[in-house]
């Protein structure tokens, strides 16, 4: 049987950490895609935020020298395939 995806995506989790902030989510929905580079939209503090948000939901520790790997909600997705024992346990 293949892993069972969480019941949250990445994607999600980066709309919540931007909640109540600076940005026009409707306008960033449209034009962010699973490609897009954060760094193209994401402040330091925002990153940092949404880092924290994943690895609270998926049970992991994302060190900062791994912060690089994180260019792109698809490569967040394969980090977290590969380091989060709820997807382990699946």
């Amino acid at each position: 049987m293949p892993p069972q995806a969480p019941a949250k995506n990445v994607m999600d989790i980066l709309w919540e950490s931007l909640e109540g902030g600076e940005y026009d989510l409707a306008a960033l929905k449209r034009k962010v895609d699973a490609d897009t580079n954060l760094q193209d939209f994401l402040d330091s503090l925002d990153l940092t935020d949404f880092v924290l948000r994943l690895e609270h939901y998926f049970q992991i520790n994302i060190a900062q020298e791994d912060y690089p790997r994180l260019a792109s909600l698809s490569a967040v997705e394969a980090y977290i395939r590969e380091h989060s024992p709820l997807l382990a346990r699946a």
